[in-house]
């Protein structure tokens, strides 16, 4: 499933921020192989690079829609940052199940420019 957005508001990214972005919108796509009813839990962690110090940035994660393909649940979320600073950031992206504590993680770069 494809979640539809107005292009004339948003688009899509994979590089490159503007300063001052408050939110970025994902989709993310995660399975629980032999887990009966998994009950998911979305986490996200934002590393801001500088210089070689890393400062990490609180972010919240909320879930805007969910989606559920035969063994794979699908979600659009909105991740919130206040106001992103120049630089280059690391984004992690943590799905685990809260009955068993397994976890998996998905990360990508980008740049706030």
């Amino acid at each position: 499933m494809v979640f539809p957005f107005d292009s004339s508001l948003y688009s899509p990214i994979v590089e490159e921020l503007d300063r001052g972005t408050e939110s970025v919108w994902a989709v993310v796509r995660c399975s629980f192989y032999g887990i009966e009813q998994p009950d998911i839990r979305l986490l996200a962690n934002l590393i801001h690079h500088l210089a070689g110090a890393r400062e990490t940035i609180p972010i919240t994660t909320s879930i805007l829609n969910r989606y559920r393909e035969d063994e794979t649940e699908i979600y659009l979320i909105e991740l919130h940052a206040a106001g992103l600073q120049a630089g280059e950031y690391f984004l992690y992206l943590f799905a685990e199940d809260t009955q068993t504590k397994s976890r998996s993680r998905a990360n990508t770069t980008f740049r706030v420019k």
